[in-house]
């Protein structure tokens, strides 16, 4: 992993750790949330630059935002943000050594 870069913090925000996403990182795909104004060739050159890894795909999901809190407080119910699922693939299932567990 490369010294530390403002670059992949303004595109990528955060791994998804879930049982979905693990049993994906065995087939070499790594799940992130993003921003919603990334393109797919700056989350592609974003993590090829911050991890040493090479990337075959990217694929992304526009996941919407959801109404929280309508059960107690109905008068003010809240929101979730929105934000982007991405699927990154990685070439020759490389694997990213700081999100394995």
């Amino acid at each position: 992993m490369k010294a530390a870069s403002n670059f992949l913090a303004d595109v990528v925000i955060a791994p998804i750790l879930t049982e979905k996403a693990t049993v994906l990182k065995e087939k070499g795909v790594y799940v992130f949330k993003a921003l919603r104004k990334a393109s797919k060739s700056s989350i592609k050159r974003a993590v090829e630059n911050y991890f040493d890894v090479k990337v075959a795909s990217v694929r992304v999901v526009n996941v919407k935002p959801k109404i929280k809190g309508a059960g107690v407080s109905r008068r003010r119910p809240g929101r979730t943000s929105a934000y982007k699922k991405v699927y990154v693939k990685t070439k020759d299932n490389a694997k990213i050594t700081s999100l394995e567990t």
